[in-house]
């Protein structure tokens, strides 16, 4: 079998993750050898077939190792699935990678334009049907936080009946993209309300989604020798 010392192109300059996969898929098997999290930094080692390298010289080579890090961590959530990903004894046929992707927030559907607020002037009819229809919107735009990220006392579900039941209140402040869902929502509702929109963006950076788990950083590159 071929090494990579037996093939070109080599890279030991890292390239961006996100051009990588914009235009290369990940082939399996791909596994997660290490995972190294310290200082807002994440560094993930794999082996596996060289996807990250042209298809043919991949073909040769067939197997390889890569390194893959993500710079300034601003959030993350990283599961048991995620965890599981990285036992002490590596299946060599693993698909560690087969739920992976990264987005700039730039492009994604849920983070479209600047943070907004939205403002109710009279109670809502249905508040349960209203975080029924956010979260089903989250889900389908493939956002990683849940209802609780945007909505006024949304961590709690009786502390946001109870608001909801006020004549005036803020109900949510996010990207305007999802405060237009919950306006459309109100308006179902024939709730009376008002948004106001900032010259901020409510995120940043690329979104890495592995498993059921996600990572937000200002930077990721992968590299390999």
């Amino acid at each position: 079998m071929l090494s990579l010392s037996d093939c070109e192109p080599f890279n030991m300059i890292p390239k961006s993750l996100f051009a990588l996969l914009d235009t290369t898929e990940i082939i399996h098997p791909t596994s997660v050898r290490e995972l190294r999290i310290s200082d807002g930094t994440a560094v993930m080692e794999i082996d596996g077939f060289p996807w990250w390298l042209p298809f043919e010289d991949a073909k040769k080579i067939q197997e390889g190792s890569a390194t893959i890090e993500f710079d300034e961590i601003l959030r993350a959530k990283l599961t048991e699935s995620c965890l599981a990903s990285v036992p002490l004894s590596k299946d060599p046929c693993s698909e560690d990678l087969e739920e992976f992707s990264i987005t700039n927030l730039a492009q994604a559907t849920w983070n479209k334009v600047n943070s907004t607020e939205v403002f109710c002037s009279e109670p809502l009819n249905d508040p349960l049907a209203f975080l029924t229809s956010l979260d089903r919107f989250l889900t389908d735009t493939e956002c990683p936080f849940g209802h609780s990220e945007f909505v006024n006392c949304g961590e709690a579900l009786e502390k946001f009946v109870s608001l909801s039941k006020l004549d005036m209140f803020q109900i949510a402040k996010g990207p305007d993209a999802i405060c237009q869902m919950i306006s459309e929502e109100l308006n179902r509702q024939g709730v009376k309300h008002t948004t106001t929109q900032t010259d901020v963006s409510y995120a940043t950076g690329f979104l890495v989604l592995w498993w059921d788990g996600f990572l937000i950083c200002k930077g990721a590159k992968i590299y390999w020798s």
